[in-house]
């Protein structure tokens, strides 16, 4: 149950983080190109966290390590533009790293989905 709200307050300051990279990249920004990598991210950023606060929210199947996955490939995915974007370092082999983990953990999910009837019989699930 701890790792359920966990995952969920992670999400939900993912989301909020999100939100602040949103409104600085549309007040800051003056390199277009810049400004599509830290869109990217922040769209990635919202998606994910909404994803994560949803599966870490399931009671019938447990989706808490695809969310786990989710949550540190968006970490790692969003995180490198950002760094890109500022200048930071050259981040360039994390973002395909962070977008594998991202997409690996939703597959993962569903076959956790697919695979759920064969672990519980129960005709409502």
């Amino acid at each position: 149950m701890r790792v359920q709200f966990w995952l969920s307050a992670l999400a939900c300051w993912l989301i909020g983080s999100g939100l602040i990279a949103a409104a600085m990249a549309a007040h800051l920004a003056v390199d277009v190109k810049l400004q599509k990598l830290v869109e990217t991210a922040v769209l990635i950023q919202l998606t994910q966290g909404a994803a994560v606060l949803a599966a870490a929210q399931s009671r019938s199947i447990n989706l808490r390590w695809p969310a786990s996955l989710a949550l540190i490939g968006c970490l790692v995915f969003c995180g490198s533009l950002y760094a890109r974007a500022a200048g930071l370092i050259d981040t360039a082999p994390l973002a395909p790293l962070g977008g594998g983990l991202m997409i690996v953990s939703w597959f993962a999910a569903g076959l956790l989905f697919i695979t759920a009837p064969l672990q519980h019989p129960d005709p409502d699930l």
